[in-house]
């Protein structure tokens, strides 16, 4: 067991380290859960921009010493291997620089979502992580908030009983963004997705390089489950804004998000969410890191780790295809060569 494991972070923009400030514990960025966890502590930065990488030292730099700065991760990696690499860079440029990570063969790997632009980009992550001995954990971030992470815990232990259905509000992107949405899905369903049929523009975000197809946009989507549960997506805002859901099971109902308010009933009784001893909040990123260093400890793997990521990717690619051909897609039947321009 290690007090505090060494971080790489690679990719110095807005997930990283913008979206909020060094002194604000509920940041929503990696480097938040940082500066935050414990358990963890930034080894080193790359970002090929210098500008990047004097605005994060300006604002990060002051809560967190002794790391190194490099242009490249290869630099970094020559100065100072770290036992965790995080992928902040964008979309289209993860399935090269993350070869390039599994080679260096770190301890653990996080990598931002949408983790791949094909299927077939995917497949070949996988079987080169599994032949090093390295986990990847896929960063749905918004799965990590303190809540959200407790609510989906009762919700598996039967508190609303069997689930049935669940709503899931997000943003449009189908790859880009509404993936958190579709990550929440698989969360509250407790079922893996096994098909959808999904509507929305096939060409709403063109491609900014040859060989990509353009990201489409979702309006909403049918997902069908392994256990019979059914899901429903919808790709802008519902009554309580956005990037929340509602699960109904047999005996109740749930909505919590982010940006919401908790809500339980069960058996058509309001609870107080407070009995139920929720968390403190805090940065989803804090628990993301805290997750990772308890399976370094020797501990279970982290929520949306390897096989757990998979479907949720697969997932999206499907509600792509459906969009584009207007027909309900099996998750075992989506093609997987097609490369979308997504960019997170």
């Amino acid at each position: 067991m290690s007090d505090s494991y060494s971080v790489a972070l690679l990719g110095l923009g807005r997930i990283a380290a913008t979206y909020g400030s060094s002194d604000n514990a509920n940041a929503y960025c990696h480097s938040a859960g940082l500066v935050h966890c414990p358990r963890v502590h930034l080894g080193g930065v790359a970002d090929p921009m210098p500008a990047a990488r004097d605005a994060y030292r300006a604002e990060w730099g002051q809560v967190q010493e002794g790391y190194v700065e490099h242009d490249s991760f290869a630099e970094l990696w020559a100065e100072r291997p770290c036992d965790i690499v995080t992928v902040c860079v964008r979309g289209p440029d993860h399935f090269a620089l993350m070869n390039e990570v599994i080679a260096a063969r770190p301890r653990h790997i996080i990598l931002e979502k949408p983790p791949t632009c094909s299927l077939e980009e995917a497949d070949a992550l996988v079987a080169a992580a599994a032949a090093a001995g390295i986990g990847i954990t896929v960063s749905y971030s918004r799965h990590w908030h303190p809540q959200t992470l407790h609510l989906a815990g009762l919700v598996r232990d039967g508190l609303i009983g069997e689930v049935r259905h669940v709503i899931s509000y997000g943003d449009v992107q189908v790859l880009s963004a509404c993936s958190h949405a579709m990550d929440a899905l698989c969360q509250f369903a407790g079922q893996e997705p096994v098909a959808v049929s999904a509507t929305g523009c096939a060409e709403a975000f063109p491609s900014q390089r040859p060989g990509y197809l353009a990201e489409p946009s979702l309006a909403a989507a049918t997902v069908e489950f392994s256990g019979g549960a059914t899901g429903s997506l919808i790709g802008g805002p519902g009554e309580h804004g956005v990037f929340y859901l509602e699960a109904l099971g047999e005996r109740g109902f749930v909505r919590c998000g982010m940006y919401t308010d908790t809500v339980v009933v069960v058996d058509g009784e309001q609870r107080d969410y407070a009995a139920f001893n929720p968390p403190q909040t805090t940065s989803p990123f804090t628990q993301l890191y805290r997750q990772v260093a308890e399976f370094l400890d020797g501990g279970p793997a982290p929520e949306c780790t390897n096989e757990a990521w998979h479907s949720v990717n697969a997932l999206a690619f499907a509600s792509a295809e459906s969009i584009c051909t207007q027909a309900r897609v099996p998750l075992a039947q989506v093609e997987r060569s097609t490369r979308i321009f997504a960019n997170g």
